[in-house]
């Protein structure tokens, strides 16, 4: 794993305004998805910061389903974000996950959104580079609250 994959914190905010914006377009009018997506902004911060990147992960994994987060991760990437029909509650975990998993593709550690691709790059024993790379999900995850709340007002 590299470690120089430091980023400016403004670049942090503008990768997680950018993705934010393209999955606000794509739920518009689901009053009970936004509230979902809004409440995963805002809760899982505190997840990462006391738990860390890949217990968070592996919880965020859980409520979602492998399968729901590859899927909704290959909807991000395309030009227009259209959620997959699924309960509203899953799909904003999916939504969450998926988010990580872009911002991960961003900064250069490619992961298709499987738990195998999550799970090999935090595998290797705690170094330098896992460490940085926690933070800067952390970092990720703050900006991902300030703009989460204000985007996702529950309409």
């Amino acid at each position: 794993m590299k470690s120089e994959i430091i980023l400016d914190d403004r670049k942090i905010g503008k990768i997680a305004f950018e993705l934010l914006s393209k999955v606000k377009r794509g739920v518009e009018g689901r009053r009970e998805l936004n509230k979902g997506i809004r409440a995963r902004c805002r809760g899982m911060y505190s997840f990462f910061y006391y738990s860390g990147s890949l217990p968070t992960l592996a919880f965020i994994y859980s409520k979602a389903g492998e399968d729901l987060i590859k899927t909704t991760l290959t909807r991000m990437k395309e030009e227009e974000f259209i959620p997959p029909i699924v309960k509203d509650e899953d799909l904003s975990y999916a939504i969450y996950g998926s988010l990580i998993c872009c911002f991960l593709n961003e900064i250069g550690i490619n992961t298709d959104g499987s738990l195998k691709s999550i799970i090999d790059v935090f595998g290797e024993p705690k170094d330098e580079g896992t460490y940085i790379l926690d933070y800067q999900i952390l970092r990720f995850a703050k900006w991902i609250r300030k703009f989460g709340e204000s985007l996702f007002t529950g309409g």
